[in-house]
Protein backbone atom coordinates (compact mmCIF):
# COMPACT_ATOMS: atom_id res chain seq x y z
CA UNK A 1 0.00 0.00 0.00
CA UNK A 2 0.85 3.65 -0.41
CA UNK A 3 1.72 6.02 2.37
CA UNK A 4 0.10 9.29 3.27
CA UNK A 5 2.29 12.33 2.58
CA UNK A 6 3.46 14.15 5.69
CA UNK A 7 1.32 17.16 6.57
CA UNK A 8 3.18 20.39 7.21
CA UNK A 9 2.47 22.98 9.87
CA UNK A 10 1.80 26.42 8.44
CA UNK A 11 2.05 29.76 10.25
CA UNK A 12 -1.18 31.40 11.37
CA UNK A 13 -2.31 34.13 8.94
CA UNK A 14 -3.16 37.66 10.08
CA UNK A 15 -3.95 39.20 6.70
CA UNK A 16 -2.85 42.63 5.44
CA UNK A 17 -1.35 45.33 7.65
CA UNK A 18 -4.34 47.41 8.73
CA UNK A 19 -4.25 51.17 8.21
CA UNK A 20 -5.28 53.25 11.20
CA UNK A 21 -6.91 56.62 11.65
CA UNK A 22 -3.87 58.84 12.23
CA UNK A 23 -1.18 56.53 10.83
CA UNK A 24 -0.49 54.54 7.71
CA UNK A 25 1.41 51.36 6.90
CA UNK A 26 4.82 51.88 5.33
CA UNK A 27 5.79 48.23 4.98
CA UNK A 28 7.27 47.51 1.57
CA UNK A 29 5.87 44.01 1.14
CA UNK A 30 2.30 43.72 -0.10
CA UNK A 31 -0.03 40.90 0.76
CA UNK A 32 -0.88 39.13 3.98
CA UNK A 33 1.22 38.70 7.09
CA UNK A 34 1.74 35.46 8.96
CA UNK A 35 2.72 34.67 12.55
CA UNK A 36 5.70 36.76 13.76
CA UNK A 37 5.70 39.00 10.66
CA UNK A 38 5.73 42.73 11.40
CA UNK A 39 3.99 45.77 9.95
CA UNK A 40 5.77 49.13 10.00
CA UNK A 41 3.80 52.34 10.48
CA UNK A 42 4.36 56.08 10.34
CA UNK A 43 2.13 58.69 11.94
CA UNK A 44 0.48 61.14 9.55
CA UNK A 45 1.85 64.69 9.21
CA UNK A 46 1.24 66.68 12.36
CA UNK A 47 0.96 63.55 14.52
CA UNK A 48 3.52 61.77 16.73
CA UNK A 49 3.39 59.18 19.52
CA UNK A 50 4.01 61.77 22.27
CA UNK A 51 2.36 64.96 20.88
CA UNK A 52 5.79 66.67 20.55
CA UNK A 53 6.84 67.88 17.09
CA UNK A 54 10.21 66.11 17.48
CA UNK A 55 8.68 62.98 19.04
CA UNK A 56 8.74 59.45 17.65
CA UNK A 57 6.41 58.94 14.69
CA UNK A 58 7.10 55.33 13.66
CA UNK A 59 6.21 52.00 15.23
CA UNK A 60 5.71 48.32 14.41
CA UNK A 61 3.02 45.75 15.13
CA UNK A 62 3.40 41.97 14.97
CA UNK A 63 1.17 39.17 13.72
CA UNK A 64 0.20 37.17 16.82
CA UNK A 65 -0.49 33.45 17.18
CA UNK A 66 -4.25 34.13 17.39
CA UNK A 67 -4.40 35.66 13.89
CA UNK A 68 -4.60 39.30 15.03
CA UNK A 69 -2.03 42.08 15.11
CA UNK A 70 -0.51 43.38 18.32
CA UNK A 71 -2.03 46.59 19.70
CA UNK A 72 -0.65 49.69 18.01
CA UNK A 73 0.12 52.85 19.97
CA UNK A 74 -1.89 55.98 19.20
CA UNK A 75 -0.62 58.76 16.99
CA UNK A 76 -1.74 62.00 18.61
CA UNK A 77 -1.76 65.56 17.23
CA UNK A 78 1.28 67.74 17.92
CA UNK A 79 0.56 70.30 20.64
CA UNK A 80 1.33 73.98 20.00
CA UNK A 81 0.22 75.10 23.43
CA UNK A 82 -1.63 78.27 24.26
CA UNK A 83 -1.96 80.75 21.42
CA UNK A 84 0.27 83.83 21.57
CA UNK A 85 -1.16 87.09 22.82
CA UNK A 86 -1.20 89.78 20.16
CA UNK A 87 -0.96 93.46 21.07
CA UNK A 88 -4.19 95.41 20.56
CA UNK A 89 -6.17 92.30 19.62
CA UNK A 90 -8.38 89.86 21.45
CA UNK A 91 -8.66 86.13 20.84
CA UNK A 92 -11.98 84.70 19.80
CA UNK A 93 -13.11 81.12 20.31
CA UNK A 94 -10.50 78.64 21.53
CA UNK A 95 -7.96 80.16 23.87
CA UNK A 96 -6.87 76.87 25.45
CA UNK A 97 -3.92 74.82 24.29
CA UNK A 98 -4.20 74.15 20.56
CA UNK A 99 -3.12 71.06 18.62
CA UNK A 100 -2.07 70.51 15.00
CA UNK A 101 -4.38 72.10 12.39
CA UNK A 102 -6.47 74.01 14.94
CA UNK A 103 -6.87 77.74 14.36
CA UNK A 104 -7.13 80.69 16.73
CA UNK A 105 -8.93 83.81 15.53
CA UNK A 106 -8.06 87.34 16.58
CA UNK A 107 -10.00 90.58 16.29
CA UNK A 108 -8.25 93.93 16.52
CA UNK A 109 -9.46 96.20 19.30
CA UNK A 110 -11.54 99.27 18.42
CA UNK A 111 -9.32 101.85 16.74
CA UNK A 112 -6.88 99.23 15.38
CA UNK A 113 -6.67 97.37 12.06
CA UNK A 114 -4.23 94.89 10.51
CA UNK A 115 -2.63 97.61 8.34
CA UNK A 116 -3.22 100.61 10.57
CA UNK A 117 -5.50 102.19 7.96
CA UNK A 118 -9.08 103.11 8.86
CA UNK A 119 -11.62 100.66 7.45
CA UNK A 120 -8.97 97.99 6.79
CA UNK A 121 -9.29 94.35 7.83
CA UNK A 122 -9.39 93.99 11.61
CA UNK A 123 -9.45 90.18 11.88
CA UNK A 124 -6.80 87.52 11.36
CA UNK A 125 -5.94 83.99 12.44
CA UNK A 126 -3.00 81.79 13.30
CA UNK A 127 -2.82 78.03 12.78
CA UNK A 128 -1.06 75.37 14.85
CA UNK A 129 1.57 73.80 12.55
CA UNK A 130 3.09 70.31 12.47
CA UNK A 131 6.27 71.90 13.88
CA UNK A 132 4.46 72.69 17.14
CA UNK A 133 4.56 76.43 16.43
CA UNK A 134 1.94 78.90 15.22
CA UNK A 135 1.80 80.16 11.65
CA UNK A 136 2.37 83.86 10.95
CA UNK A 137 -0.93 85.80 11.12
CA UNK A 138 -3.18 85.06 8.12
CA UNK A 139 -5.95 87.40 7.00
Amino acid sequence: GGFTPVQSCLPVQCGKCPDGGEHHAVSRTKGGRVYEDQCSYKCNKGYTLDAKSTGPATFKTSCLDNGTFSQSPSCVPVVCGGPPNVDNAKMEGKTRSLVYSEVVKYKCLKGYTVTGKAGAIAEFEQKCLATGTFSPPQQ
